[in-house]
């Protein structure tokens, strides 16, 4: 009897350093889990802030393009009118220098 008393003991005294092992191991996996829950979090996050930072950048390549459409019709127009009125003026001249 007494021997069977002592394997108990012995193994009670297992018990007890393999209890605390359990319990951080319960520890470590709460806390991986809150882990991952928060990697998957920032995820999204990054994902999110990717889908915006591609419509934004869409959204300014449509700009850019209008606006140097914008400019290149502008160019245009004062170059158009620069003719126009030099042209106006080479038959004025004409008309009062070399007509009278």
């Amino acid at each position: 009897r007494t021997q069977l008393e002592k394997q108990q003991q012995m193994m009670r005294d297992f018990d007890e350093p393999l209890a605390a092992l359990e319990g951080t191991v319960g520890n470590l996996q709460q806390v991986s889990s809150m882990i991952r829950g928060e990697i998957q979090h920032q995820n999204r996050l990054l994902d999110n802030a990717n889908e915006t930072t591609d419509r934004i950048t869409t959204r300014l390549g449509r700009a850019r393009t209008m606006i140097t459409r914008f400019a290149a019709m502008d160019r245009n127009r004062w170059l158009t009118c620069s003719i126009v009125l030099l042209l106006l003026a080479l038959i004025g001249i004409f008309v009062y220098v070399v007509l009278p």
